[in-house]
Parts: C-alpha cells; structure tokens; sequence
C-alpha cells in the first residue's frame, strides 16, 4: 500500500529524523540503541576481580567497544582500566597478576580508548600484539 504525504508531514518527519540523529551526535551517537553484554569474569585469589564487557551501539551505523573492568575485595564500584574498539582478529584479553603487577594481553585491536597504567596500588601493564591505529590511543600517563 502506497501512501503520499504532503509538504508539511514531509517537513515534520524531515525534522522529527533529524532530531533523532542530532541526538544520536550529541549523545555520542549511543543515546538508547546500546546493549551491554558480559563476556567474561576472573576473580584473583588476591581478592581482585576483573570484569570484560562488550556494548554494541546501532544508531548511527554500528559501534563495538570492549571494556575491562577491576574491583577490589573492599566493595567499591568497579574501576574501568581498559576501553578499546576490538576488530575481527580480538580474542578476550588474558589478565595475569604478578606480585604488585597486572598484566593484560590482547592479541590485536582496532584502537585503544583509554588506559590505566595504576589500580589501586597495582601496576597495569599492557602487552597488544597489533593496534591498527595507534594514532588514536589515549591513554592517562603512570
């Protein structure tokens, strides 16, 4: 079934379309079509736990961001220590503790977000085999 709309629906759904999309802008572009998901848990004999999500975003094409997540035994909000854009060769991250040191290893990613290099009283050490643009990581100094 057809059917034709005049100047005036044509402007009111113009404008209701790009409301939608300036919204999607000034959102970050994930204003209500993201999804959450948990891929993974490891919880450290030390009391450490580290927490691996992935949130899809689908209203301005389709974003895909990888977060790793540490809490401590002491009950606080997890912290996030790691964001990275994976790509179509990322596996999930191994987290290893050593004494005072974590290390996260990743074998390729599309781009770093951000980075923590301390978590309450940690070191965090990152071993990525490949990012494919290193030109956009941003990553807080130790």
């Amino acid at each position: 079934m057809e059917r034709s709309f005049n100047g005036r629906q044509m402007r009111a759904v113009t404008t209701a379309c790009m409301a939608a999309m300036l919204g999607a802008i000034v959102t970050g572009g994930c204003s209500k079509a993201w999804i959450t998901k948990e891929e993974a848990v490891v919880h450290d004999p030390s009391g450490l736990t580290f927490t691996v999500t992935s949130t899809s975003c689908d209203t301005l094409g389709n974003d895909l961001a990888s977060s790793i997540y540490a809490s401590d035994s002491s009950g606080s909000s997890p912290q996030s220590i790691m964001k990275y854009g994976p790509d179509d060769r990322s596996s999930l991250p191994r987290i290893t503790l050593a004494g005072r040191t974590i290390t996260i290893g990743i074998d390729s990613v599309a781009e770093v977000i951000t980075q923590e290099h301390r978590f309450h009283g940690y070191d965090v050490n990152y071993k990525i085999a490949h990012v494919e643009y290193p030109s956009r990581m941003r990553t807080k100094a130790p």
